[in-house]
């Protein structure tokens, strides 16, 4: 799922089912060595992926090819709130969301903040009647010039997600972003994708108690039929040239899509030990883990479902890591199988969009949601290692 905070009942349902999620066990139910990575050796090696890309350390924000503290830094939180950092499809630009304002950053040069009054979708730091943008919509166009973003005014309803008559999509060109685009208006969804260079598709209440999925093009909104081969169908007999397009957010599938799309599995074993395997070392586990149940029968194998991302060329995994005798980052080598510590709170930032993934899920029923879904299942069962037990 990519724009929106939800997930269908039966996806959520298996999803939480599925993650092991760190609220259900944790190291302080159990002692660092039944809770931990098995003779845990980190190495000293630099990694060299196949191009650079945006991270931060402790808030600050560069531009790379090595996970370190030094370079130049494109922006500084200063111990400020990092809510979101939404990479462009070229890769080349970034648009980040902290302390209340959007700024947009270069590989090159300082982030510049292009947006006041950046708040979530209800507008929390805002008062009733003041108008914010919602930083959770925003999404960039295919050729990464604009960036779309809802904004909308603060309503008395603290959990009123879905926008108001003044809501409405808004477009910047990142190259004058002074003058915000009016797009659509009365824009009360917080699902959409893009076609072609010109047009917006939504769901949208039809009136009658039902939702329903609308494309506008230049201010003029029309009931969408079905998605075809280059191409959506209207209900008017017309049609949208282009591929639906759209980028994928973070949420709580974020490790496993990224994991998977390169390679990455966790195999279990009925002892409680899982392996981290990659596609160039399906027979030898990079690390082993000494996973533990709570007393629920939930297993957990320290490795989170979220913030863990893949470097470009596939090679080097980030991995977010609470275990009994480590918490924080990881960089493992699924070549070499080497893996060394990272400074406390490293991210990566990637841009995985609709013309990239092959596992993207677009359709026009009403309570369709354009998803990302992960390439193969992450954690399988296995009775012994490929390699033999650890």
């Amino acid at each position: 799922m990519a724009l929106a905070s939800f997930v269908r009942p039966k996806l959520f349902l298996s999803v939480l089912l599925g993650i092991q999620a760190f609220a259900l066990a944790g190291p302080h139910q159990g002692q660092a060595k039944d809770f931990s990575i098995v003779d845990f050796r980190p190495s000293i090696f630099v990694e060299q992926p196949v191009a650079p890309f945006f991270y931060s350390i402790g808030g600050k924000i560069r531009f790379g090819s090595t996970l370190t503290d030094s370079g130049p830094v494109l922006f500084d939180t200063k111990g400020g709130e990092l809510a979101g950092v939404f990479v462009s499809p070229d890769q080349s630009k970034a648009a980040i969301v902290s302390k209340g304002a959007l700024y947009i950053a270069d590989t090159n040069k300082p982030a510049m903040a292009v947006l006041k009054d950046i708040d979530n979708y209800v507008g929390t730091a805002h008062s009733v009647g003041e108008t914010f943008y919602k930083y959770p919509t925003i999404q960039w166009d295919d050729q990464s010039h604009f960036i779309y973003i809802v904004r909308d005014k603060k309503q008395a309803q603290v959990f009123k997600q879905g926008g108001t008559t003044d809501s409405m999509l808004v477009r910047l060109d990142v190259g004058k972003p002074a003058d915000p685009l009016e797009v659509v208006r009365d824009f009360r969804s917080t699902r959409y994708f893009l076609v072609g260079q010109n047009t917006v598709c939504f769901d949208d209440a039809i009136g009658n108690g039902n939702l329903a999925w609308k494309c506008s093009t230049e201010g003029r909104s029309k009931l969408a039929k079905t998605i075809v081969s280059g191409a959506v169908l209207l209900e008017d007999g017309n049609s949208i040239s282009g591929e639906p397009f759209i980028s994928y957010n973070p949420n709580i599938y974020e490790s496993e899509i990224w994991l998977t799309h390169n390679g990455f599995s966790l195999l279990t074993t009925p002892t409680g030990h899982t392996g981290l395997f990659s596609k160039q070392r399906p027979d030898k586990a990079i690390f082993v883990v000494k996973g533990r149940y709570n007393n629920k029968g939930h297993y957990f194998d320290g490795i989170l479902q979220q913030n863990c991302i893949v470097l470009p060329g596939g090679r080097y995994a980030l991995l977010d890591i609470w275990l009994g005798n480590f918490q924080g980052q990881l960089l493992v080598d699924g070549i070499t199988g080497q893996y060394h510590e990272l400074p406390h709170n490293t991210r990566a930032y990637r841009n995985l969009n609709s013309s990239n993934y092959p596992n993207v899920i677009v359709g026009l029923r009403p309570l369709d949601f354009p998803e990302f879904t992960p390439t193969s299942a992450l954690r399988r069962s296995v009775q012994t290692f490929p390699g033999g037990k650890p």
